[in-house]
């Protein structure tokens, strides 16, 4: 989570080893479309003829009603139109009043009498944006977009097809996450629109989770989803809270390049509270440059950076571990020891990638990937000034150890790691060294989540399942924490007879 360009897409490149699947580049990712995971491949699990995967979470049929429902309340309850009232009447047909429940079960998409009044309604307020664009609040604009899209593909030939598509190759992401490039001047604002269905395809999923070989991800041991940067838009936003509302930790990225109080972090914090995640917080201070305040506390310039935002953010009431990094030389790293282990050739964008770093004076084309990754490796270090750095002068492994060193992001992960492991319930086994009992939770975890994705697409078959597997999960939590207490107990009488 962060605002945009503050760091939080090269964050999220280094914890896929150095691979571009951000939204800053010519990666994998949508901008802001779908929400897009990444999560260490796990080969028990990979599909047949895959160690890297990605798989496609659709909405659900009472998903896209509810959504349905959020854009047509206001017919529900203010409006007194000769329409408003028909809907009433309908939603209302059997005396259980307007609630989202009661639309939920009455409203079928395959009813034609239905059907035709949500496209009156929207036929009506297209017709009234057309008269005045100004009027429309955004968010509501971006409603009657999925709406329109839902109304004429919803359950044809070319929906059903895409919906059978739940594992794919990771290469074969981007054309289901993706806006079309042309979305602004393309999107619809009337119901006959000329965006074939592969261009709109974005509209029905859910989310998606790209499964690939990462040993960061693997020791960060979770999901990670990047959310859009804040404050883009008002569809981004709405991504970034349904990403809250599920996360067991959240990653704050801010680039350290002016004063904290300069920014409109209590928009964001507030923003983490509403969604119950404040205690699940780590702040990453990215710096991508150095700083007035020095990294540690130095006595002629006081408090260092960490120690001095945290008692600025504690009188505002925020408190929860605060970091530093540079997200630039964790990047940097991990695309040295990829190229370094795999013997791969940096991609086009990886290579502008690092010539932006270069001064524009000093670039060179015809450089190799070494002498090009050496020559952005003394390029950041001009902005760093880290002066064990400053002696680069060629392209080994060594020397992006020593990037990786001063990027500071192993503690960053160890810190975040921490964080998500304690909601998750790892703490009390990891503290006492059970490899085993960590191992069989982690187990019964995967099972979980394949459980509660099963049940979003179909909750009467599986309820049952995610209720077992969930008793699981607590049965053995309870006998582990039972377990502890027994040892203390133990520990507890020992002192006593020594005593």
């Amino acid at each position: 989570l962060g605002h945009f360009a503050d760091g939080k897409s090269t964050t999220l490149d280094v914890l896929c080893r150095g691979r571009e699947l951000s939204p800053q580049g010519d990666g994998l990712k949508s901008t802001s479309a779908v929400p897009v995971s990444i999560e260490a491949a796990r080969p028990e699990f990979a599909p047949e003829g895959m160690s890297e995967w990605a798989e496609l979470r659709f909405k659900t049929e009472s998903e896209l009603k509810d959504e349905l429902f959020d854009a047509f309340e206001m017919y529900l309850s203010d409006s007194e139109t000769n329409v408003a009232d028909s809907l009433k009447e309908f939603v209302n047909g059997d005396g259980n009043g307007t609630s989202r429940e009661n639309f939920r079960e009455r409203f079928d998409w395959k009813n034609a009498e239905h059907v035709g009044r949500v496209r009156t309604i929207l036929q009506n307020e297209w017709t009234a944006y057309a008269g005045d664009k100004g009027f429309m609040a955004t968010h509501h604009r971006q409603q009657l977009e999925a709406l329109t899209i839902y109304l004429k593909y919803y359950e044809t030939p070319e929906y059903k097809a895409l919906v059978d598509k739940t594992i794919i190759p990771v290469s074969d992401v981007g054309q289901y996450v993706y806006f079309p490039k042309d979305w602004k001047d393309r999107a619809p604002e009337r119901l006959d629109f000329d965006l074939t269905f592969q261009e709109c395809a974005f509209a029905f999923l859910d989310y998606a989770v790209i499964h690939i070989n990462s040993d960061i991800l693997t020791q960060l041991n979770c999901r990670v989803t990047d959310c859009p940067g804040l404050g883009a838009s008002a569809y981004d936003t709405a991504i970034a809270r349904r990403a809250l509302s599920r996360a067991d930790g959240v990653w704050f990225v801010k680039k350290c390049d002016k004063q904290l109080g300069e920014s409109t972090l209590g928009q964001i914090f507030e923003l983490i509270r509403d969604n119950g995640r404040l205690e699940r917080t780590g702040m990453a201070l990215n710096l991508w440059k150095p700083h007035k305040r020095s990294i540690v506390d130095d006595p002629e310039k006081g408090r260092c950076l960490v120690n001095y935002c945290k008692d600025q953010l504690e009188k505002e009431g925020y408190k929860f571990p605060i970091f530093w990094c540079n997200a630039r030389f964790a990047y940097l790293s991990a695309l040295g020891k990829r190229k370094i282990e795999d013997g791969i050739a940096f991609t086009a964008s990886e290579r502008k990638w690092l010539m932006e770093i270069i001064d524009e004076d000093e670039r060179d084309s015809s450089w190799s990937d070494e002498e090009l990754w050496v020559e952005a490796a003394k390029a950041a270090n001009l902005t760093a000034k880290v002066a064990e750095i400053k002696q680069i002068d060629e392209f080994n492994i060594d020397v992006v150890d020593l990037l990786w060193k001063h990027s500071n992001f192993a503690e960053a992960l160890e810190i975040m790691a921490k964080i998500v492991l304690k909601q998750k319930g790892h703490a009390i086994l990891i503290e006492n060294g059970s490899k085993k009992a960590f191992d069989v939770l982690a187990r019964y975890e995967h099972e979980l989540q394949l459980a509660e994705d099963a049940a979003s697409r179909d909750a009467d078959k599986v309820a049952n399942d995610l209720k077992c597997a969930r008793q699981r999960m607590a049965n053995f939590m309870q006998k582990a924490k039972d377990e502890e207490d027994k040892s203390r107990l133990w520990n507890s009488r020992e002192d006593v007879m020594k005593g």
